[in-house]
């Protein structure tokens, strides 16, 4: 396995933030770690990367304990908030960075791969938010790594920031790369993930497939158009009903049941839609529900 979870609590004094987590994932795979703030993501992946120590279990990194220098030099990471010396050129800190590495990855390529040729003599602190991004990518591939751990890889970045991150992060998937995501961009998580970790309060409220939580929360919304307006006495169960004026939504897991009510109310309907619900959507209503 690249990563595994054995039973991991973690306290911060009376505070428990990590309950008793298990999970893993092979090599290969990329892995969305989602939830609300305050789920313990962010703890999770301190532990991983052994900047914190779990209270009780234990985490391993291709069989090696977290935290141990032979779990570091497997690792690449990008966090959140990329700081990067202000004086220092692009190319300059790749070249820093390939001297703490026993076989780094060539500079020369991966400035090539994060197109950022144009870019290698220019002064980090000068650079945009979306080229910081490319540059963190090379910082974290120069070690050849076999996990990858990205935190918010491409908040703040433009559309074009965003196919080079996605078009390189995909290349070395192919090749064998594990990648480990937290992302509140949706589109990202689709796009990349073979697996979802939801977690709340502390605990692994699901895991599976995005085709899976599709499956188990089966939501649909309806929208449609009141030529009057009538309440929805009787209605079928639905987690959320809004109307803007005579518009009406209804995300429901009976969509076709709906269908039926209205239609048997002889509800002054138009322009009656039924489609299926999102990623977030089922997002939500997992952590709402509960339901594992």
């Amino acid at each position: 396995m690249a990563v595994r979870f054995d039973r991991v609590s973690k306290k911060f004094g009376a505070t428990l933030v990590l309950n008793e987590v298990s999970f893993s994932f092979a090599k290969g795979e990329v892995v969305s770690l989602l939830g609300p703030n305050g789920a313990g993501k962010s703890t999770a992946l301190q532990i991983l990367l052994g900047l914190r120590r779990p209270t009780t279990g234990s985490v391993t990194v291709f069989g090696e304990p977290a935290g141990s220098l032979a779990a570091k030099t497997k690792i690449g990471v990008t966090p959140q908030d990329l700081q990067f010396p202000g004086p220092m050129r692009v190319r300059e800190i790749l070249d820093f960075l390939a001297g703490f590495h026993a076989s780094p990855r060539s500079v020369p390529e991966l400035i090539e791969l994060l197109e950022l040729g144009t870019l290698q003599d220019r002064k980090s602190g000068v650079l945009s938010g979306g080229e910081r991004r490319r540059l963190g990518l090379a910082a974290a591939l120069i070690g050849n790594p076999e996990l990858l751990v990205l935190d918010e890889p491409t908040t703040g970045l433009d559309l074009d920031s965003k196919k080079i991150l996605w078009a390189t992060l995909k290349r070395e998937v192919q090749k064998g790369l594990t990648l480990l995501l937290t992302s509140h961009d949706l589109q990202e998580i689709q796009a990349m993930t073979d697996r979802v970790l939801l977690l709340a309060k502390g605990r692994v409220l699901y895991e599976g497939s995005l085709a899976q939580i599709h499956e188990r929360v089966n939501l649909q919304r309806l929208r449609f158009d009141l030529s009057q307006t009538i309440d929805f006495t009787g209605a079928p169960p639905a987690f959320e009903i809004t109307r803007e004026g005579l518009e009406v939504q209804v995300l429901t897991e009976q969509g076709w049941n709906w269908v039926r009510y209205l239609a048997q109310r002889e509800a002054p309907v138009l322009d009656l839609q039924v489609a299926d619900a999102g990623l977030e959507e089922a997002l939500d209503v997992l952590l709402e529900t509960g339901r594992a």
